[in-house]
């Protein structure tokens, strides 16, 4: 595996300052640390905790990197069609700043809303650091292991948070049954997913040691493990439509290549194909075996937001008022309050202030 994630000469020449180095490192430690990082404070929500330790990790990495930019004199900054769009996307939600009924709120908020022109230009720098610090193979290495480890370290601590309750962790302001260290258990299911397609991907693309396939397979179990015991459907879906994906390239390679040797009766991918089956089944079944562990383990999924139709409602009353920029950054609550189905009022959420709708994208595109 090493083999496969060396560096050219001329990557090491370009990217080997002791200020780089440092950067990526900062950079991969705090990617590595942020998902199971906390603060043992009452009074600080784990959403703030998160977002501020992001932050520092991001603005830490961009010192070194300017730092680093004084020290050799070159600025490389790559061409990519990626950064532009995002570089755009910022402006825009900045134009929307400008216009915002509520400024403050749509600049920075209560400092750890992931809707803010704040956070997108958090999410924007972190975006330029990985393009202009992570082009070698061998950093991209380091940062892929380090996303893993990080998943494997969190499963363990929510193993030990199941087992032994929240007394594991002290004044940590975290109940073990309506959430993760990471958040909310959707989102511990999203970074399962995550982890999971990657150890899939690696399995299925490349040709490893057998510790190292050992170590693919035990954190495609743990998040398999993770899957079933939180069912979230939507990335059950993801998984399967990425391992169908996985699985229909794989066949088509390998049909090729053991034809041409005279084979080709091998030519099937199992792994992809069992996680496909498994994750279709999941989506059919998956309440039939996640209820019975979810009362076993006394975990409470709690994930209430606005459906479709409201959600589209309230984009079609925005664009009626602000048709070019929205409501503004991170005031999604604000629409909801003047435009909500009626029907609401009549529900157990007709108080509920709902500061995104039913996803990221369709809140943004109310807001921006």
């Amino acid at each position: 595996m090493t083999n496969l994630f060396k560096q050219t000469s001329e990557a090491a020449k370009q990217e080997n300052t002791t200020f780089d180095i440092i950067a990526s490192c900062v950079l991969i430690g705090g990617i590595f640390l942020l998902p199971f990082f906390f603060l043992p404070v009452l009074t600080l929500p784990l959403s703030f905790v998160k977002i501020a330790f992001l932050t520092f990790s991001v603005f830490a990495a961009v010192l070194l990197w300017v730092l680093g930019r004084f020290k050799d004199g070159i600025v490389r900054i790559p061409l990519s069609g990626i950064l532009a769009s995002l570089a755009l996307v910022f402006g825009v939600t900045l134009l929307g700043v400008f216009f915002s009924p509520s400024p403050q709120a749509s600049l920075s908020g209560d400092a750890y809303e992931i809707g803010t022109a704040a956070s997108f230009f958090i999410f924007f720098l972190l975006a330029f650091l990985g393009a202009v610090l992570f082009e070698s193979r061998a950093r991209l290495f380091y940062l892929y292991l380090a996303i893993l480890l990080s998943f494997a370290v969190l499963f363990a601590l929510e193993a030990v948070r199941v087992v032994w309750g929240d007394s594991f962790f002290p004044y940590s302001g975290l109940e073990s049954g309506a959430g993760s260290l990471l958040g909310k258990w959707n989102d511990l299911a999203l970074y399962a997913g995550f982890a999971g397609l990657l150890s899939l991907i690696t399995l299925e693309h490349l040709t490893l040691e057998k510790k190292t396939r050992i170590f693919f397979y035990g954190i495609l179990c743990l998040a398999f493990l993770t899957l079933a015991v939180v069912n979230f459907t939507l990335v059950w879906g993801l998984v399967g439509a990425f391992a169908f994906i996985t699985a229909a390239h794989r066949f088509s390679f390998r049909f090729f290549e053991k034809k041409n040797a005279g084979n080709g009766n091998r030519a099937i991918p199992f792994l992809s194909v069992a996680v496909l089956i498994l994750s279709v089944f999941f989506i059919f079944a998956g309440d039939f075996l996640q209820n019975p562990i979810a009362d076993a383990l006394q975990i409470r999924q709690i994930d209430v937001r606005p459906a479709w139709v409201s959600t589209f409602e309230v984009l079609k009353g925005t664009w009626k008022e602000h048709f070019l920029l929205g409501s503004g950054p991170n005031l999604f609550v604000k629409e909801w309050l003047a435009f909500k189905n009626d029907a609401v009022n009549n529900s157990l959420f007709w108080d509920t202030d709902f500061r995104f709708g039913i996803g990221l994208v369709p809140t943004f595109a109310v807001t921006t």
